[in-house]
């Protein structure tokens, strides 16, 4: 507690010096939240962050695949074995569903120790999988019949999954800040995947 305090005091002290050598910005020593939520201000919804190439969008396209709509959010497989911190970003992404189209997503965790082929019941919404190769069987069941293309490893990790499943969450419109700064999600009432990939 006491290592937050001081890290919290740096930042306002930081900001207060940025304030004395610029009069104008001396309103961000009072309003550090304010501050963040100005530098987060982002209106674009056609790119992802940092000029990665966008994977979800709001509209309808060409091949692309409805995600939430009308009221119905996706249903999210994972491996009950996978990495706890894999699980976590699972459950805050079918959160952050909720939070921008009103409906959560539901987490299904299967047993990986099945040895028949992976099968899900979800009536009419979307699923998204999700795992780390090495610690889901779900994932390594669909490297082996080759639905997935594993070509590089860079990523290929419980960190790359859990980046995977964030960058997922600030593309359908929540913001990295929202928990820190209570930047508001951004509403729509759908959802999709667009027929692209990510290299």
């Amino acid at each position: 507690m006491m290592r937050l305090k001081n890290c919290r005091s740096w930042f306002l002290r930081t900001l207060q010096i940025s304030a004395e050598q610029h009069p104008r910005r001396r309103s961000i020593c009072f309003y550090p939240q304010t501050f963040v939520r100005q530098l987060m201000k982002d209106d674009r919804q056609d790119e992802a962050a940092l000029g990665q190439k966008a994977t979800i969008a709001f509209e309808a396209g060409d091949g692309s695949l409805s995600l939430a709509s009308d009221g119905a959010s996706p249903q999210i497989i994972l491996d009950a074995a996978d990495w706890l911190g894999v699980i976590r970003a699972a459950q805050d992404l079918a959160a952050d569903f909720g939070r921008v189209t009103g409906s959560n997503g539901t987490v299904m965790l299967m047993n990986g120790t099945d040895t028949g082929p992976p099968s899900y019941s979800s009536g009419s919404t979307s699923a998204i999988i999700v795992g780390t190769i090495g610690n889901s069987s779900l994932i390594d069941s669909l490297v082996k019949s080759g639905k997935i293309s594993v070509g590089k490893t860079e990523g290929a990790d419980k960190r790359g999954s859990i980046y995977g499943i964030y960058d997922v969450s600030e593309q359908i419109g929540v913001s990295p800040w929202y928990f820190y700064a209570d930047v508001p999600a951004k509403q729509h009432s759908a959802i999709y995947a667009l027929n692209t990939r990510k290299h």
